[in-house]
């Protein structure tokens, strides 16, 4: 087993203790804390102290941490009790390592995430800097951006990653055909084309949108009752922010356990606009590892969009 070249800081101990680091930053340290006496010590006072006073539910305060320093200070265990407490690791990293394998024992989804988060902006405030996941309030909203003129427009909306992105939108019964109408920030068209069913992938005989641009687009039909339209607008992301994005969900591969990571890139697309790849990871979460969070996000990409209606406000 690999073994840091030196101890790790007490804040990483401290999320040893408490089960929060990646399987493989995890076991790289086991090694290590079992055969050092103050980073063995750290983490048992604070696996002690977790055990001791557990936090109020939802609470984001942490038992105090013991120094690495006043730790070291303490050297003087007999070798019975220092092989205690490294049998007590042991069981701890055992532990820990279940957990990871059944979810038994684990911290609720939603602090997993929330933890993620942190993660993240400690170690790359460039990308991740004052992010945080949606709060319940923010889920349990969302589509009150989508405009509906008796037909409702989908997709493209918000910041878009791509210069030829595709178009949807809800069908109505009785249309055999429907005219899409992209312009530019002047009101400008761009293009039209005219399409049988509710979806539209990006012409080939058309050129690519400009990258960081404006734009509307709508579609619009005739049907029984007269003419029905739908508009949105969006904006595609410039060669930076592409770049970013992509460094974005790199990050969040290196550093976010496999079955969190589409739903952290989920609510960090969120965060940046990009709604449409925020819909692709809701999807690939559910296909991972499905869960009332989960859920909840993909309802509330789906309400932005305006696949679904937005809630009705509350009767007074």
């Amino acid at each position: 087993m690999t073994q840091p070249a030196r101890c790790p800081d007490d804040i990483e101990l401290a999320a040893l203790a408490e089960g929060r680091l990646p399987v493989a930053r995890r076991d790289a340290l086991l090694g290590h804390v079992a055969d050092c006496r103050a980073c063995g010590a750290v983490v048992a006072a604070v696996h002690a102290a977790l055990d001791a006073e557990p936090a109020a539910a939802g609470s984001p305060v942490a038992p105090p941490l013991p120094s690495l320093e006043a730790a070291r200070a303490r050297r003087g265990p007999s070798r019975r009790v220092l092989a205690v407490a490294a049998a007590a690791l042991v069981a701890v990293g055992v532990g820990l390592f279940a957990a990871s394998r059944r979810g038994a024992d684990a911290p609720p989804v939603a602090q997993q995430v929330a933890s993620a988060f942190d993660a993240l902006g400690a170690a790359r405030a460039d990308l991740f800097g004052g992010l945080t996941p949606l709060g319940a309030d923010e889920l349990s909203r969302g589509g009150e951006s989508a405009t509906r003129g008796g037909l409702v427009a989908f997709a493209p909306v918000g910041a878009v990653l791509e210069t030829r992105p595709a178009f949807s939108w809800q069908p109505v019964p009785g249309v055999s055909g429907y005219t899409v109408v992209v312009r530019d920030g002047a009101g400008a068209v761009v293009w039209t084309k005219r399409t049988p069913g509710a979806f539209l992938p990006y012409p080939p005989d058309v050129a690519p949108l400009a990258p960081g641009a404006a734009y509307t687009w709508s579609v619009e039909a005739t049907a029984a009752l007269g003419r029905v339209e739908g508009r949105r607008a969006f904006s595609t992301a410039d060669a930076d922010a592409v770049a970013r994005w992509k460094e974005t969900l790199r990050e969040i591969k290196a550093r976010v356990p496999e079955t969190l990571r589409a739903l952290v890139g989920a609510q960090v697309a969120l965060r940046r606009g990009y709604v449409v790849e925020a819909e692709r990871l809701a999807a690939e979460q559910r296909a991972v590892a499905d869960g009332p969070l989960a859920r909840d996000v993909e309802r509330h990409v789906r309400r932005r969009l305006g696949h679904e209606p937005p809630p009705s406000p509350p009767v007074r």
